[in-house]
């Protein structure tokens, strides 16, 4: 399918469908750039935790990633995975996600899931600022 074939399933009332969509225009790369801003959209919004975090990582793929301010209102989402996703593209960006790194750090602590503690553990060794032995104690 198309970039403009799956943009109109994007709004489809069925999730699976709606997921499904996003995660291959991810695989399209740059060529699925022009729907950036709907995938945005649907990373902030979507009423699927799984449309949300399958949006945050194909606007990577596709080179358009969320912003540290948008990613870092997802930080909070009550499900683990969009959380999960969200850490992971703050590790992506690098330094750039430093001004977070309290709250990473405060979530690979805390957060109540595993892979999401895991996953900040790895994002604050990408963004220049790992966790500390006094943060461990």
């Amino acid at each position: 399918l198309s970039a403009a074939d799956l943009a109109k399933l994007l709004t489809d009332r069925n999730c699976d469908v709606r997921s499904a969509a996003v995660a291959q225009l991810g695989h399209m790369g740059a060529a699925a750039s022009p729907l950036a801003n709907d995938l945005a959209k649907m990373s902030l919004t979507d009423p699927d935790p799984n449309v949300r975090a399958t949006a945050v990582c194909a606007l990577q793929r596709i080179g358009k990633p969320l912003s540290a301010a948008d990613l870092a209102k997802l930080l909070t989402d009550r499900n683990c995975d969009v959380r999960s996703a969200a850490v992971a593209q703050l590790g992506h960006m690098g330094a750039a996600a430093s001004p977070l790194a309290n709250d990473l750090a405060k979530m690979s602590l805390t957060d109540p899931d595993p892979n999401v503690r895991a996953t900040a553990v790895c994002a604050l060794q990408r963004i220049g600022k790992p966790l500390s032995a006094a943060d461990l104690a």
